[in-house]
């Protein structure tokens, strides 16, 4: 009858080892699934669970790294459209800066000119701004 274990009674290993050499037939080299021990098991547990942790930390910081990525690139994506936009309309939307109106009481017409003194919009005057006034325009050499 084969017994399950053989030489357990003996505590030191490489006196048991020494046992099992010695009464055995002959040695060969062979693969096989050994048993876990109770103290093996709990540390592969632990090693688990410390595992999973670190599993997720890392989960975690990748969403912020990628949320990061994803925010840069949004942004480069959309200062690219702007870009695309300004190449092909070959102008830019300028929003609230202060122009200046210059009506003409001909064609009854105001006409708004920005710093620059480039027209930059005009339109049909408004009724209360065509009564005549006296307007002289200054050509900048006067003192």
């Amino acid at each position: 009858m084969i017994e399950q274990n053989i030489g357990k009674d003996i505590e030191n290993l490489a006196e048991r080892k020494q046992f099992i050499e010695d009464n055995a037939m002959a040695s060969e080299k062979i693969s096989y699934t050994r048993q876990l021990s109770k103290d093996e098991l709990e540390e592969l547990s632990r090693n688990l669970v410390e595992n999973n942790i670190d599993i997720r930390n890392l989960k975690e910081e990748k969403k912020i790294i990628l949320r990061q990525y994803t925010d840069k690139q949004k942004d480069l994506e959309d200062t690219q459209a702007v870009i695309i936009d300004k190449l092909k309309n070959k102008s830019e939307f300028v929003s609230q800066e202060e122009c200046y109106k210059f009506p003409d009481y001909e064609t009854r017409r105001m006409a708004f000119y920005n710093k620059l003194g480039d027209l930059v919009y005009e339109r049909a005057m408004k009724p209360e701004e065509t009564q005549m006034t006296m307007f002289l325009m200054k050509t900048g050499t006067e003192d």
